[in-house]
């Protein structure tokens, strides 16, 4: 217990601290204070999560093969653009040849199963034909009025997939609401992807990551 009517302790007590303690509890009252103002003043986002899917062609057709047999020859090339009625490759079975032909016109890419001399079975993937591949994988979102009116053209988008986060940005927002969802349809563009945007893929789910409001910290922190 401290005797406070001895000397030494009264000499310490009326001494003045040093300006190095004096300069540290400055410090934490600034800090102390600058807390409470990002408190008081910061937004917390707060995110919309909505699923859809992603794709970097419109359209697409797997052609399969209609017999079992063997690959006797392979017309096209992967990546060529062909027409409907082209020959993409020839099925051997029994001596037999089946000609394999395009239904759809557009770009051309083979599965490894279309190579010369291959076996494969009835049904069996041999290719896609797309309208036209795109650099720049997309998406289409479809929202309600409370939603599209926090939205502009130029925004910035998160997302992710099965192989990773995203970012992207709103292309085009419609400027009517579909008569029967009543929703209205925003298009988003995402960046270029890693290798995968060189082969074609299809409506792939994607979750959408919209920031369209914002709370303040203290209303989070107390649960306001």
């Amino acid at each position: 217990m401290i005797d406070l009517n001895k000397n030494e302790n009264q000499v310490l007590l009326g001494h003045m601290p040093s300006i190095i303690v004096r300069n540290l509890q400055g410090g934490i009252l600034a800090f102390f204070i600058l807390s409470c103002s990002l408190v008081c003043f910061l937004d917390y986002p707060t995110y919309t999560i909505i699923p859809s899917e992603m794709s970097n062609v419109n359209t697409q057709v797997i052609v399969y093969s209609e017999c079992q047999g063997k690959i006797h020859s392979v017309y096209q090339s992967n990546g060529s653009f062909i027409n409907i009625g082209d020959t993409l490759c020839i099925i051997e079975k029994d001596s037999l040849h089946y000609y394999v032909i395009a239904k759809n016109k557009g770009q051309l890419f083979m599965t490894n199963e279309m190579q010369e001399n291959n076996y494969v079975d009835c049904k069996t993937s041999l290719c896609i034909i797309v309208d036209a591949l795109s650099e720049s994988p997309f998406s289409t979102l479809f929202v309600n009025e409370d939603m599209v009116t926090q939205m502009k053209v130029g925004m910035e988008i998160n997302g992710e997939w099965e192989l990773g986060q995203l970012k992207g940005q709103v292309v085009k927002i419609a400027s009517f609401p579909n008569p029967q969802s009543g929703k209205y349809a925003v298009r988003i563009k995402w960046r270029i992807l890693t290798a995968n945007h060189y082969f074609p893929f299809y409506k792939k789910n994607i979750e959408v990551k919209l920031r369209l409001s914002s709370t303040k910290i203290w209303k989070v922190i107390f649960g306001q």
